[in-house]
């Protein structure tokens, strides 16, 4: 959850709305801003380590690949969906054995 809203704040976001929906098997999360959103372009590498924009401000592009391993470990995902305005991630966080 760090990694998404210190990229948010990177990316000129003023707002970050969290929300949860609770099932019996799994609990899903949305985590959306308000700031520039992603490039098009650029989605379909955002967990590909060290695919960064930001090199030049110290990013090493290792943020949303870590996150996405250490969730696969507990057989949970995240990804990026459409949003209106900005970016919007999808954690779905596995329930149980």
């Amino acid at each position: 959850m760090t990694t998404l809203i210190e990229n948010s704040r990177q990316a000129g976001a003023h707002r970050v709305r969290l929300s949860a929906l609770v099932a019996p098997e799994a609990v899903t999360l949305l985590v959306a801003d308000d700031g520039s959103g992603i490039a098009p372009g650029d989605r379909a590498r955002l967990f590909e380590p060290f695919f960064t924009t930001r090199r030049a401000q110290g990013g090493t592009g290792l943020g949303l690949p870590i996150a996405r391993s250490l969730l696969a470990a507990s057989r949970s995902t995240i990804d990026c969906v459409e949003a209106a305005q900005g970016c919007c991630f999808r954690l779905v966080l596995r329930r149980g054995g």
